[in-house]
């Protein structure tokens, strides 16, 4: 039983986690523009979709948008 107890224990201990994790936030600062017009850009934070538009859409905008 003393064994088991040990063995658990050096595994509890080995299993935990690591000191050498970074945490990045990859949501900020992040900058979008449609069109090539990178003078109307903003921020936008993620998940960000260019533009969203309701189910029955007739003139829906088409074109290539960039994020930075």
């Amino acid at each position: 039983m003393k064994k088991l107890t040990r063995i658990l224990l050096l595994l509890a201990v080995s299993c935990s986690t690591p000191d050498y994790f970074k945490v990045q936030d990859l949501n900020t600062g992040w900058e979008f523009w449609k069109d090539q017009e990178p003078e109307a850009t903003r921020e936008v934070f993620l998940p960000h979709t260019p533009q969203l538009e309701p189910y029955v859409v007739n003139n829906q905008w088409q074109g290539i948008c960039w994020y930075r």
